[in-house]
């Protein structure tokens, strides 16, 4: 349901169209491997997957499985990637997704 921080809807109380509301999952992939497909760009962007583009956040929770929707708002970003380098924050040693760092360049 669209709602603010406090929980209020511009739309009464179910929401803005309720009947359109998306799934975690769906929400993910609309921007992620949806739009990829749509662009045939699949083959190297969308999902993280070997000769891959490498482009995705480091997440304090697993905001595909916290009981509260709004504690998606109060996640932390502990670190960026784009392009395979981090830009934003650190990946602790021993922190692994995949086959290598090299020169704090994923690889995939």
């Amino acid at each position: 349901m669209r709602t603010d921080k406090s929980g209020n809807s511009p739309h009464e109380e179910n929401g803005w169209f309720p009947e359109q509301k998306l799934t975690r999952i769906e929400a993910l992939r609309g921007m992620t491997i949806d739009p990829a497909y749509a662009s045939f760009t699949e083959d190297i962007l969308g999902s993280l997957e070997p000769g891959k583009k490498a482009d995705f956040v480091v997440l304090g929770k697993d905001i595909m499985k916290v009981d509260d929707v709004k504690q998606v708002l109060d996640t932390k970003v502990l670190a960026t990637v784009l392009d395979g380098e981090v830009v934003f924050g650190e990946l602790k040693n021993g922190f692994s997704l995949c086959s290598g760092l090299k020169r704090r360049r994923w690889v995939f």
